[in-house]
């Protein structure tokens, strides 16, 4: 069979050959969701002070209380107060040793709130604690 032509087989196009169009592919996407991100966002909550909606100026701290626990509030981002809040330092009513030159020579009792120790005083006496 000589004079017959045979076909040429083709091979199948490489998955590389696409990788540029896949990258710039991804990049547009990419770029699309940021852009789209920003611009769908709500703007940032910049009150003035007479436009505050809560009644508080955001980023201002104020003192409050629970009970006769004093703390701190924080006026947050929408203009409302946030909770009040305290360092706490200790468990309520728990004793621990007062150290003196590395021995125990007395001990203070951990206030109702937790914020603070009252003063200390030998195992044997009362003293009150200081809220």
């Amino acid at each position: 069979m000589a004079g017959t032509k045979t076909k040429k087989e083709v091979a199948a196009p490489s998955p590389m050959r696409y990788l540029p169009l896949m990258i710039l592919l991804a990049l547009v996407v990419f770029v699309g969701a940021v852009v789209g991100f920003f611009l769908l966002s709500p703007p940032s909550l910049h009150y003035p002070v007479s436009q505050s909606p809560g009644g508080c100026v955001p980023g201002t701290m104020e003192n409050c209380s629970i009970g006769s626990c004093g703390g701190t509030s924080f006026c947050l981002a929408d203009g409302t107060w946030g909770g009040c809040t305290w360092q706490r330092v200790c468990t309520p009513g728990v004793r621990d040793a007062c150290i003196q030159n590395g021995c125990a020579y007395a001990y203070k009792t951990c206030n109702q709130c937790g914020s603070g120790y009252g003063a200390c005083a030998p195992p044997n006496s009362t003293v009150p604690d200081s809220g």
